[in-house]
């Protein structure tokens, strides 16, 4: 197979993706209005008033609490398994970037 064919075979499986689709792709920004971020996962964040983390995810301008966790390997965890379930292939997931943590 000569690299023209290599190419047109990976062209084949790539899927196309809306500006929705490629939003759900995105990395989480470590700071919010000059503020650093009280989690480094995507999906996380430390609530104070409960001292745990919350694990939640966006679907349609909609928010999805997927639960509280003591810690926050936990809630990373719970936010990959969900964003595989509604996001399939186009999921960015807290295990490919911080691949140690796992």
């Amino acid at each position: 197979m000569d690299l023209t064919q290599k190419i047109s075979a990976l062209k084949a499986k790539l899927k196309p993706r809306d500006k929705q689709q490629g939003s759900w792709h995105k990395r989480k920004t470590l700071t919010r209005n000059g503020r650093k971020t009280s989690s480094k996962y995507k999906g996380v964040c430390y609530v104070n008033a409960r001292k745990m983390f919350l694990a939640s995810i966006r679907i349609d301008n909609t928010g999805i609490k997927l639960g509280f966790f003591d810690l926050e390997i936990d809630a990373a965890k719970a936010y990959d398994s969900a964003a595989v379930e509604l996001f399939g292939n186009f999921a960015r997931l807290n295990s490919q970037i911080y691949p140690k943590d796992f």
